[in-house]
């Protein structure tokens, strides 16, 4: 929390925890709108984050902020990718009397969904190599993924929609159908198991 000139006015201890800093001692003593040595923070694209354009500087002239994203390299050299919300402070008629500004390490969630994402892109890799047709539908039976094996050997593009809609012999859920329709003699139901 700061006053409406950007003093520090208050810290609680997960903000001395992030910051890797003595923070409590800066009560006081340090204005966020001048520039703090100690603290370097990014953007998540890795270009300098400019200390005017920072949630609690923005709240401070009366914005407020929802969830930005930041990278702040501690005191210690430790990499935090964090999430931003600030809001002034004003009183009653409408006069900024400070700001306040939660900051929430989303570190492990963006760890987790780069982990994800290279997951997925292994998948993708693999499939698209397949030397086998592999596709997906919905429980509509409507195709929304098909491999480049597929594509090859349909004549399509990747650019054309796969949504056709298969045999209903042909899915999972139904293959109690399959098998009645096989019983009876059929050909298409029997070619898809």
């Amino acid at each position: 929390m700061v006053d409406a000139e950007g003093t520090i006015i208050g810290v609680n201890d997960e903000a001395v925890r992030l910051q890797g800093l003595a923070v409590k001692e800066d009560v006081g003593r340090v204005n966020v709108l001048n520039r703090v040595e100690e603290l370097m923070v990014f953007r998540p694209d890795g270009s300098p984050f400019p200390q005017q354009e920072l949630p609690i500087s923005r709240a401070l002239r009366g914005e407020t902020v929802s969830q930005e994203e930041l990278i702040w390299i501690s005191q210690g050299g430790e990499s935090r990718t964090v999430s931003v919300k600030a809001a002034p402070l004003t009183d009653p008629a409408g006069a900024i009397l400070g700001a306040v500004a939660v900051v929430q390490d989303i570190s492990g969630r963006k760890q987790l969904e780069a982990r994800l994402a290279a997951s997925e892109a292994q998948f993708r890799s693999i499939a698209e190599k397949s030397p086998v047709m592999i596709w997906r539908a919905d429980v509509r039976g409507h195709c929304d993924y098909v491999n480049q094996t597929w594509l090859d050997f349909r004549g399509r593009g990747r650019d054309d929609d796969p949504g056709e809609r298969w045999p209903r012999a042909s899915t999972p859920t139904t293959s109690r159908a399959a098998s009645r329709s096989t019983a009876r003699g059929s050909t298409s139901a029997s070619r898809w198991r």
